[in-house]
């Protein structure tokens, strides 16, 4: 007769690869989400070039929002996932069920317990898969505020709701009682294929929705080609985390819970905690472009003005009129802009670059260290989030003058 305590097994070799693998994606996935923060949080101080004390201006990181909230949800999710797996490990994952077998005790004792963890498994899968894609859609939200996507976000959160909602509903109904998803004599369940089978089309139906909702805005952008592209790449990688869930369907189908329930059980499961990591990993690595880009940036600083300090800021960013002060152009740092309901302009969300009110990118360096002139009208530029700026008029002696 089983009882809840555990016959630990030796882990197989091919669970130990799986845990190895997925240990390393929720590393990576983790480092990445921090750094996400880090580019929405940081805060700079801009001197004054003969004045230290005298602050000139100051840019907050982009702020926080429901995206980063709802990542940070997936995030705990996820790793519980990833925890459940570990869980799994010495309960016979990857032992065949076989009556034969010299471990077949040890596997009917841990079935019940595997089958209690199995349970929750499915609906933490579901909830870290609905709160990635509630970030992104999120993050949509925030970025475009033409009237139609406003509409397709709502009604996309709307689907990915339903999806999450009621397929848990579904994981916990299909057994009567619930007991008797790890006690078979407590009551009867249903067919479990077809409820996976059902997440992961849907899952993958989703996915490609909140992948192709961007696109028609992006590529009517006046930018050139090349950005373009770099857009779509970005906005598109969640294609891995769809490859990963095609593969997951074939290993619902080949998910055996009658007959050999140990044996089948670990690549699904393995299948599902890399494809939640999978998911952070391709959200948040656009949000590393301001990061990258400030680098960059510093780089070129240090180059071209060597140890001028606090002044070089104002020596590349900054435009003196005739009378040699500097122009009273408003320095954003960091600021949200969105989409407005042109669609002349894009969302500078990742960039966190300076505008002076030119509509000239005053502090971006591109690959070929020039100045890059945005084509879209200021106009279509709205501030949003939390920043602050101030700008002031600074008198520079006669011998500054360029």
């Amino acid at each position: 007769m089983s009882t809840d305590t555990i016959i630990p097994l030796p882990v197989v070799s091919v669970v130990w690869t799986q845990l190895i693998v997925n240990s390393i994606a929720a590393g990576i996935a983790v480092v990445f989400v921090a750094l996400r923060l880090y580019s929405h949080s940081e805060s700079r101080i801009y001197e004054s070039p003969t004045n230290h004390s005298d602050t000139l201006g100051r840019s907050l990181g982009a702020g926080f929002g429901w995206d980063d909230g709802w990542i940070l949800v997936a995030v705990v999710f996820s790793l519980a996932l990833y925890g459940e797996q570990v869980t799994l490990r010495d309960m016979g994952e990857g032992y065949d069920f076989d009556p034969n077998s010299p471990v077949f005790p040890a596997l009917v004792n841990n079935v019940p317990i595997i089958f209690k963890v199995l349970f929750s498994f499915g609906i933490i899968y579901l909830l870290a898969l609905a709160s990635v894609k509630m970030s992104v859609l999120s993050f949509y939200q925030r970025t475009f505020s033409t009237e139609s996507m406003q509409r397709a976000i709502w009604a996309t959160m709307g689907v990915v709701f339903i999806w999450a909602f009621s397929h848990t509903l579904a994981f916990i109904f299909v057994c009567r009682p619930t007991q008797a998803w790890w006690d078979t004599s407590a009551g009867t369940c249903g067919n479990l294929i077809p409820i996976y089978a059902s997440i992961v089309v849907v899952n993958i139906i989703t996915d490609l929705i909140v992948m192709a909702l961007p696109m028609y805005t992006i590529w009517h952008l006046q930018m050139r080609k090349t950005e373009k592209l770099a857009l779509t790449i970005a906005f598109g990688l969640g294609f891995a985390s769809i490859i990963v869930a095609c593969k997951r369907l074939s290993a619902v189908f080949g998910y055996d819970a009658t007959t050999n329930p140990t044996g089948t059980v670990g690549e699904s499961a393995f299948l599902c905690v890399l494809e939640t990591f999978l998911a952070l990993l391709c959200v948040n690595i656009p949000m590393m472009r301001p990061l990258i880009r400030r680098w960059r940036r510093n780089q070129s600083t240090s180059r071209l003005d060597g140890s001028e300090g606090p002044r070089s800021y104002f020596s590349k960013n900054s435009r003196r009129g005739a009378n040699g002060n500097l122009s009273g152009n408003h320095i954003l740092s960091g600021g949200r802009s969105k989409i407005g309901a042109t669609g002349d302009g894009p969302h500078d969300e990742w960039d966190m670059v300076e505008y002076s009110n030119d509509g000239v990118d005053s502090t971006s360096v591109d690959d070929s260290g020039s100045e890059k002139r945005l084509t879209w009208p200021e106009a279509s530029l709205y501030p949003k989030g939390n920043w602050s700026a101030s700008v002031r008029t600074l008198n520079v002696p006669d011998n500054d003058k360029p």
